[in-house]
């Protein structure tokens, strides 16, 4: 019998999707794969050690399959925190570096907007790329306030390539300033005042950094030390303008009881 109606139109519709599956095939053109159908997402994303252990003795090439937001299993468990998941996924041969498509960002700079120190750490111990080229992950961490992943990234290296400077105090500042290190700052500047105010290479003084970190304690005690709150960065930026556009209200109120009594 002939089909007719919305039969017709479903046969039709059947062909055209059969059609463009064998013509895909035939040239050889990849077909995605998906959280939706593919088994390591779920176990990765649960740190079912056992099950992603399996999965990878199966198949090891496993570890670059990325899902519909082009995550790989390992960008999945860094956001996770699951850090057993993460180094095994890395012995299997995952990329640290590998950045998604559309924002760039690492499993490093996952790791450190959602404050997952011990996967921060694996990643980091394995060769994971912590500078500002690398996805800037501390940008994050410091965002969010996550003080170990902060301290973690700075002891790699994270910011030394900002500062432009012989001179050792100056890197110990700005990496006190990024670590929520009151009292380094304090001992610095108590030795060196003339200090306060020095710029990295992007115009910005270890105020600025504490502010875009939502640290008080710290800007409190560099205010006190006589930093200046009017300095603009290469972006035109004061430290307020820094700490309200990361949302770091406690720091605004800061700056703005500081310049109501002078």
């Amino acid at each position: 019998m002939p089909c007719t109606g919305a039969a017709s139109v479903r046969f039709v519709m059947v062909g055209l999707v059969l059609a463009a599956q064998s013509l895909s095939a035939l040239c050889g053109k990849p077909q995605r794969t998906t959280m939706a159908n593919h088994p390591i997402f779920a176990p990765t994303f649960h740190g079912d050690v056992a099950t992603v252990r399996r999965l990878l003795k199966e198949d090891s090439t496993i570890v670059t399959v990325r899902d519909a937001k082009n995550l790989t299993p390992l960008h999945v468990a860094a956001s996770r925190g699951q850090s057993r998941v993460a180094q095994l996924l890395i012995d299997h041969g995952a990329n640290v570096h590998g950045p998604t498509a559309a924002d760039k960002w690492t499993p490093l700079v996952f790791a450190s907007y959602r404050g997952h120190y011990k996967v921060a750490k694996v990643l980091v111990d394995n060769g994971a790329g912590v500078t500002a080229d690398a996805g800037n992950p501390i940008h994050y961490s410091g965002q969010r306030k996550h003080k170990e992943i902060c301290r973690l990234l700075v002891e790699h290296g994270a910011i030394d390539g900002l500062v432009k400077s012989g001179d050792a105090d100056v890197l110990d500042l700005f990496r006190a300033a990024y670590s929520y290190e009151t009292g380094m700052v304090n001992e610095i500047l108590t030795r060196r005042p003339e200090l306060v105010d020095f710029k990295d290479k992007n115009g910005r003084t270890p105020l600025h950094e504490a502010c875009t970190h939502g640290d008080t304690k710290t800007v409190r005690a560099l205010l006190k030390c006589g930093a200046d709150v009017t300095i603009r960065d290469a972006n035109g930026e004061t430290p307020a303008d820094r700490a309200e556009s990361h949302n770091q209200h406690a720091v605004t109120k800061v700056i703005d009881k500081h310049n109501a009594s002078v």
